[in-house]
């Protein structure tokens, strides 16, 4: 899925297009996957059939999810629009001149008490948002992605059919991420509008710097989960397993024990002669 179909599911699901977005559904991928390190607490997960939910506060990109604006000048700005609607050209406007410093000084009192304002509600958003990160079925030959998100090939990738989260879209809202090479957030909330808008620019709009990770995103608002740093909720069972390159051998052993226990085709990775590239071949157990 290109960036521009990414723009225009985010545009159609702000505007609650349900005729249109059901049209780009069409675009999508046929597959999911999301990659695993090889620790025991991911073989836990895959026996329990869960997916972890991260806090945005402990991911690798300071810019992801950041609410990252100045909002002194949002307000000072929304006091001196403020000001010229109400007044409108109805009065002189000696009596209350922008340029004067007496009204400068006033308006910049008025700007820091209302910036914590937003502050607070565009911060109540995030503490209570838990983010579930899963990529492109064409990004399970990526190094790059082995490297950085499965403890570099030691562990495994799991693949979800994209018909049961369409199947499930009730529960399991998958978003694809939109890149962009400029920073927008919205922190005007005061309809459904605006929080669909926020909820978008806040945790599905990247740097266009990372677009090579073609990432989906589930997000949970929970704000009773004690947990700082995520949780594990029931998730889809997967379709196919791959197992990493350099994964350790009774680590393998125990991933391919469990998915014989739940009938998921197994896949192991292997480097192809001569080339940078990886491929994968059935695993008959």
């Amino acid at each position: 899925m290109n960036n521009q179909q990414r723009y225009n599911f985010h545009d159609m699901y702000i505007l609650d297009d349900n005729s249109k977005l059901i049209q780009i559904i069409q675009t999508f991928p046929l597959s999911l996957i999301k990659f695993f390190n090889d620790s025991t607490y991911n073989l836990t997960a895959l026996e329990q059939q869960k997916i972890w939910f991260s806090s945005p506060y402990y991911f690798n990109d300071p810019f992801d999810c950041a609410i990252n604006i100045d909002f002194e000048e949002a307000a000072y700005k929304d006091l001196v629009k403020m000001n010229n609607n109400l007044f409108d050209n109805k009065i002189p406007n000696t009596l209350f001149d922008l340029n004067d410093v007496n009204v400068k000084s006033f308006l910049k009192i008025h700007a820091a008490k209302k910036s914590k304002i937003y502050r607070n509600n565009a911060t109540s958003v995030l503490s209570n948002i838990f983010i579930s990160c899963l990529t492109e079925i064409s990004n399970l030959g990526s190094l790059v992605m082995w490297s950085h998100y499965a403890n570099s090939h030691k562990g495994f990738c799991l693949e979800y059919d994209m018909r049961d989260f369409l199947i499930n879209y009730d529960k399991f809202h998958i978003i694809p991420v939109y890149y962009s090479n400029s920073y927008s957030f919205n922190w005007h909330i005061e309809t459904e509008y605006d929080m669909r808008k926020t909820k978008l620019s806040l945790a599905f709009i990247k740097a266009y710097e990372w677009y090579y990770e073609l990432e989906w995103r589930l997000m949970n608002e929970n704000i009773e989960q004690s947990e700082d740093s995520g949780f594990l909720l029931p998730f889809l069972k997967p379709k196919r397993i791959y197992l990493g390159c350099k994964m350790d051998k009774d680590f393998k052993k125990d991933l391919i024990f469990i998915c014989k226990q739940k009938n998921i085709i197994i896949y192991e990775g292997f480097l192809i002669p001569n080339t940078y590239n990886l491929a994968f071949k059935k695993i008959d157990v």
